[in-house]
């Protein structure tokens, strides 16, 4: 029965894969059930999320036509799962990040950032908690009847490893210095793999960076004459206003330039005319 579940569950997986323009894994771990749920019911229709053993995922992916997609398993997720989305890779990460939400951290967490306590009241009464808010080396004072927090300390650095007793201190302050949510590892579309790293990019800042090299590239081939689809118009504008300027300085009679040739004339004989004495006008 086991091995029959596993199978249908490898089958579920394979057809789910093949269903799908956009697969992804994430990494469940630390994720709370309840946080889960959370999480699927905002996504909606936008993806879907698949848990599932590790080794029935690694089958599905080897079994799948999909051209590259073994370099989904290349990581080091503790709880694999699957994100299946028709999505664009770039907006499905964005829409993973904005439903992540803060956290308390726990003894033994691994701290993504570092971890700062702000100055300010702690609203504590003097007593023992005193002893443990120095402890973790949070800089404090007593100001009347409570707790002061007299510069901001930071108290763990990235990569750091939380201790029981910071992890005390952090809730009874409320601090959640963690977000919790679907943490995606690497995405698959159309055979390109795209790593967290590349989908974590700052989209605004990406178009603008685009249309300011799509705008210094224009230019620069119209004021070299290179000729593209984009460009011809702008250079055929440039070239006939150069060439009316030239004609027009030069007076060659066309149909073009003899308005401006007449207007140049009638201009230049009232110049004159106004340095004539007046007995002679």
């Amino acid at each position: 029965m086991v091995h029959e579940r596993k199978k249908k569950e490898v089958e579920i997986l394979k057809t789910m894969i093949g269903e799908f323009k956009v697969i992804g894994l994430i990494d469940m771990f630390n994720l709370p059930a309840s946080q889960l749920r959370d999480l699927k019911k905002s996504l909606g229709e936008t993806a879907v999320i698949r848990v599932s053993k590790k080794r029935l995922i690694n089958r599905a992916i080897k079994a799948s036509e999909k051209k590259n997609l073994e370099e989904l398993t290349k990581t080091n997720a503790v709880q694999p799962a699957f994100i299946f989305s028709n999505e664009n890779p770039f907006k499905l990460y964005q829409i993973a990040e904005k439903n992540k939400a803060p956290t308390h951290v726990k003894a033994g967490d691994t701290t993504p950032k570092d971890i700062i306590v702000p100055k300010g009241n702690t609203n504590f009464a003097p007593g023992p908690i005193l002893g443990e808010l120095q402890k973790v080396g949070i800089k404090t004072q007593i100001s009347g009847e409570t707790i002061e927090v007299t510069t901001d300390s930071q108290v763990a650095e990235e990569g750091d490893t939380i201790s029981p007793d910071l992890a005390s201190v952090l809730s009874r302050l409320d601090i959640k210095p963690i977000e919790i949510g679907l943490n995606i590892l690497k995405v698959w579309e159309n055979g390109t793999v795209f790593d967290k790293n590349v989908l974590a990019i700052d989209t605004e800042e990406y178009i603008s960076n685009i249309q300011t090299a799509f705008r210094n590239a224009f230019n620069l081939s119209v004021n070299t004459g290179y000729l593209t689809k984009e460009t011809v118009e702008f250079i055929i504008i440039k070239a006939h206003n150069n060439a009316l300027n030239l004609a027009v300085k030069t007076e060659i009679l066309n149909k073009e330039t003899i308005n401006p040739l007449v207007q140049k004339a009638y201009a230049q004989a009232k110049c004159l005319e106004s340095k004539l004495p007046e007995e002679i006008k």
